[in-house]
């Protein structure tokens, strides 16, 4: 008689939902350590926040480090559009955070952009 057996299932980890925790956690942590919340940019102190990456998840798709909180900063609604359109920015929190070794490569990928003379 041939017995048939099935695979057990292997647990998936929904990489959404640690994503969705670990930027919650981030906040958290820097509302608690304040006793507010605000932009560690700007430092404004008002309005909607969110986590950004300062090395993008395209960018050390499943890393390890992704959500070190040297990778995280806390940003208002502003500055988070701002970092997004304008790359270069991250550049010297990638210096400063030693992001280069914590992912082991180089993160200072874009040039700033120069002003067009005419």
């Amino acid at each position: 008689m041939d017995t048939f057996f099935k695979p057990k299932k292997i647990k998936r980890i929904d990489t959404g939902k640690v994503h969705l925790m670990q930027c919650a956690m981030y906040h958290k942590d820097v509302e608690e350590r304040n006793g507010y919340e605000y932009c560690e940019h700007c430092f404004r102190t008002s309005g909607m926040f969110s986590v950004h990456h300062i090395a993008f998840a395209s960018e050390v798709p499943g890393h390890k480090e992704l959500h070190n909180r040297k990778n995280l900063i806390l940003l208002c609604w502003k500055c988070h559009n701002f970092f997004h359109n304008n790359k270069s920015i991250r550049n010297s929190l990638v210096e400063e955070r030693g992001l280069n070794k914590l992912f082991g490569k180089n993160l200072i990928v874009y040039d700033k952009i120069k002003p067009i003379i005419i």
